[in-house]
């Protein structure tokens, strides 16, 4: 997986990606589990992973509104 604009999303195949603050990364094909998660905390988990192609993470109204966008 590659991390556009954020160098610190970085995940092997299969594995979670991290919550970061207005980041996108881009997904190779079967390469996400689809877990996303906040550093250390389980967050949730997406159906379908093996189609999705990017996700893109942002924190809204002060922090307290977590955004997350699979596309």
């Amino acid at each position: 997986m590659n991390a556009v604009g954020n160098p610190y999303i970085a995940a092997a195949a299969r594995q979670s990606v991290q919550f970061i603050d207005n980041a996108r990364a881009e997904l190779a094909p079967g390469g996400w589990n689809g877990r996303l998660e906040f550093p250390g905390i389980y967050c949730v988990q997406f159906d379908k992973p093996d189609q999705a192609a990017s996700v893109t993470t942002s924190l809204l109204a002060d922090g307290t509104i977590a955004l997350a966008r699979v596309e």
